[in-house]
């Protein structure tokens, strides 16, 4: 009984897991279209394997982690997987990371307005910038709480107009796809790059990279499990629930490739070609979905680095906010998610490197049956000292 219990928790960690990372950022389309439908022929398949695999073993790793080690605070698993120095780095760059991502979700709402309404890409950045720091310097938390469970929505939204897609479709994805070289050499799609090389491997664990990023929250839900076995099942269906959703993305886009290309939110032009009818209401969707991403990144930066209030606060959140806006008035969306998902892959699969290098020591020692106190004790006293 009580292990059935423990399966139905990993299962719904998995179902928490994949709505935290469907976002709007997803719901554009824009950074499938990048990693995976890029690439032509089959080879998009041969990158969610990769991507797949490499999740579930990250994935893996922070669920058992987080079930066998508890701390303070979310934070501290830096600590524990990167030493002290490297601890801190990551640490400071998860902030980073947050404003690059305010950045994206910003640039998506111009484009957004843009694409739907024929509105100037600066009138969407900036009256998204203008609300969200209002609402984050008011204090409004509940009000982007209450509107948060609109990633549902996106989720359910996106995964149904993907598989109505795929059922109507009159020809296969990889002959609708056929052009998908051509669009790529003409710059039309991008590809995620490493000092300007490309390729299907990397792009795979890029994207697997770019999840890991979110560790002290992933690693904390292992609490919540009951055993390490519970973890693979929560690694396991973490990774598959989340690339379902986004292969029926990427072969709905494959299908209408020749009428998304080249835009800058895939999703909603596959849906004005192919669902008209729900391209409004889907707009209004990504919208929500950037409103209270974005506000929720600037109350974090807030939060972390000043007191909520005081002219610090301010200046973070509005500073952020316009740096947003004026990013997303003068690069285009796709190149914005270009630049900024490969750099966040790059850096999440170097955090990753790290957490599997810990997690063999560890599966050592505990052979040798060394115990982990004394790192558990020095990761408390690195963070306390880094606090003040």
């Amino acid at each position: 009984m009580s292990k059935n219990v423990g399966y139905g928790t990993a299962i719904k960690l998995a179902g928490a897991y994949t709505a935290y990372h469907i976002g709007s950022g997803f719901a554009t389309g824009n950074e499938i279209t990048q990693f995976f439908v890029s690439w032509g022929g089959y080879t998009p398949f041969l990158v969610f394997a990769i991507a797949i695999i490499f999740t579930m073993i990250t994935n893996f790793i922070m669920y058992r982690t987080g079930f066998l080690k508890t701390f303070k605070k979310p934070n501290q698993y830096y600590y524990y997987f990167c030493g002290k120095h490297l601890g801190r780095l990551f640490d400071y760059y998860v902030y980073i990371t947050l404003v690059a991502f305010v950045l994206v979700m910003i640039t998506g709402s111009g484009a957004t307005l843009n694409q739907y309404f024929g509105t100037p890409e600066y009138v969407g950045t900036l009256f998204m910038a203008v609300i969200c720091s209002a609402v984050a310097c008011l204090g409004l938390r509940k009000l982007v709480d209450v509107l948060g469970s609109i990633g549902i929505v996106i989720m359910s939204f996106t995964i149904f107009c993907g598989l109505y897609m795929i059922v109507t479709a009159d020809q296969s994805p990889i002959a609708a796809a056929a052009n998908t070289q051509t669009y790529v050499e003409e710059g039309i799609i991008l590809q995620p790059s490493f000092f300007g090389e490309t390729n299907p491997i990397m792009a795979g664990l890029f994207y697997s990279g770019i999840l890991t990023l979110a560790l002290p929250w992933v690693t904390s839900m292992g609490k919540l499990l009951s055993n390490t076995k519970q973890a693979g099942v929560a690694a396991f269906c973490s990774a598959i629930f989340l690339f379902s959703a986004a292969m029926a993305v990427a072969v709905a886009l494959m299908i209408n490739l020749d009428a998304v290309a080249g835009t800058q939110i895939p999703m909603l032009a596959a849906i004005q070609h192919t669902l008209p009818m729900l391209a409004f209401p889907y707009s209004i969707v990504i919208i929500l979905g950037i409103f209270t991403t974005a506000t929720g990144m600037l109350f974090l930066l807030s939060d972390r680095f000043a007191v909520e209030g005081s002219k610090k606060s301010y200046a973070i959140i509005f500073g952020t906010a316009a740096f947003g806006a004026i990013g997303g008035t003068f690069i285009p969306f796709s190149v914005i998610v270009n630049i900024v998902y490969s750099i966040l892959g790059f850096s999440g699969d170097l955090l990753a490197v790290l957490m599997i290098i810990k997690f063999i020591r560890v599966r050592h020692e505990e052979r040798q049956g060394i115990s982990e106190e004394s790192t558990d004790k020095t990761i408390e006293a690195t963070h306390n000292t880094a606090s003040h």
